[in-house]
């Protein structure tokens, strides 16, 4: 399968010499600089670090303790394809790979995660969408109406210890308590008792207007990213026989969290929603803000802050401790593509589609470092051997 490049430079020497085939197999990797995401799908917050799916550029992980100053301290790039989501417990992190399986990292050094386990329960190709933790078992969702349980107390040596298919094709799953929601895009919601977890018993179910993109639940409610059917709120009170009772539309809703009497949807269209659902018969949205990127489906939310995720641009931090004036507190965005690279003595100058020139010092090869930001948003800018790059982004070097 083709992967998209993410990588700014990847620097490599020959062993011996390329005249022939066989000299083609000795190449060495003797450096690499890593700042960009192909894309940002999920997230979750443990403490001072956020750990970020970011699709075929793996899992990222940055240090948030200032959200004015982001920074990246650690990343696992060695998926063979798309990284759609996570789940963090202790000092592991369960990251869903498509059909590549689910992979369980040890970061324990978080600047250093490492590969411990690789589970195809099904054989290659098998596919896992989303993944939570309970206790000691993984749910996973396989994308084609399974949810499947792994004993993980042994979290090198998991062992599968059940399974129940749902009305539709899961496309993510969340637990509360002894019961596992799912949402399955055109087929709704579904209600799975996980109180055995060798013996899941899908109890309930409700087929939203719309499709369904995320869901979170508090108290007696599920709440449901909807997407062109808004956001929907199903009670769950008697979980064999799910009912909605209120609804609002917020734009194609795609990620929903609840903190308190409020919710938080990340819609498609660039806008965070924040939604006042103390009178259910009277939903109002109280505050918005509008974001560069259209906004993924996963969000995490505390008392202060919401952690969204633009899909092209990166992590972006609001500051929602007054709900009615949500306000940016600090942002990541390192995703792009790299589209041209040019070296001039030391130094790289990449063409990043979207974002930019970028400037790259290479003088130590085995330690590239990137000293430049981001200078012109062209879609394109093909960089030639001149040095007119500066000219081109409109700065001088002093400014870098």
């Amino acid at each position: 399968m083709y992967r998209f490049t993410i990588l700014t430079a990847v620097l490599l020497t020959l062993l011996v010499s390329s005249t022939s085939a066989q000299d083609a197999e000795n190449v060495e990797q003797i450096g690499r600089i890593y700042n960009f995401w192909y894309k940002a799908y999920d997230v979750v917050i443990i403490g001072d670090l956020a750990y970020v799916a970011t699709s075929y550029s793996g899992m990222q992980i940055v240090d948030i303790s200032d959200p004015e100053n982001l920074e990246i301290v650690g990343f696992w790039d060695e998926n063979k394809y798309s990284v759609n989501n996570l789940a963090v417990d202790g000092d592991f992190v369960y990251v869903a790979d498509l059909s590549d399986g689910l992979k369980i990292l040890d970061s324990s050094n978080p600047e250093d995660p490492i590969l411990i386990c690789h589970y195809q329960g099904g054989g290659p190709g098998s596919y896992c969408r989303d993944v939570a933790i309970s206790g000691d078992f993984a749910f996973f969702v396989d994308g084609v109406g399974s949810v499947r349980v792994l004993n993980i107390s042994d979290p090198e040596n998991p062992n599968e210890v059940g399974s129940c298919d749902t009305p539709g094709d899961v496309d993510g799953i969340e637990i509360i308590g002894d019961f596992a929601y799912t949402f399955e895009d055109n087929d709704g919601i579904s209600i799975i008792d996980i109180s055995n977890p060798e013996q899941l018993d899908a109890i309930g179910h409700h087929n939203t207007p719309g499709r369904a993109h995320g869901i979170d639940v508090h108290d007696d409610y599920a709440y449901v990213a909807d997407y062109d059917g808004g956001l929907r709120i199903i009670d769950i009170g008697d979980p064999d026989s799910p009912e909605e009772v209120a609804d609002i539309y917020t734009g194609n809703a795609k990620g929903v969290k609840v903190v308190g009497d409020h919710v938080f949807v990340a819609n498609h269209e660039r806008l965070f929603s924040i939604v006042d659902v103390t009178d259910l018969e009277n939903l109002e949205i109280i505050g918005l803000y509008e974001c560069q990127g259209s906004l993924n489906n996963d969000l995490f939310v505390t008392e202060e802050y919401a952690y969204i995720l633009e899909s092209h641009n990166g992590l972006l931090i609001i500051d929602i401790r007054d709900p009615t004036e949500p306000a940016e507190a600090g942002s990541i965005r390192p995703c792009g593509y790299i589209r041209d690279v040019t070296v001039i003595d030391d130094y790289a100058y990449t063409a990043d589609f979207g974002n930019g020139a970028r400037i790259v010092n290479i003088a130590n090869p085995g330690n590239p470092a990137r000293i430049s930001v981001p200078v012109h948003r062209n879609k394109s800018l093909k960089i030639g051997l001149q040095q007119h790059l500066m000219k081109i982004a409109g700065i001088e070097e002093a400014e870098l």
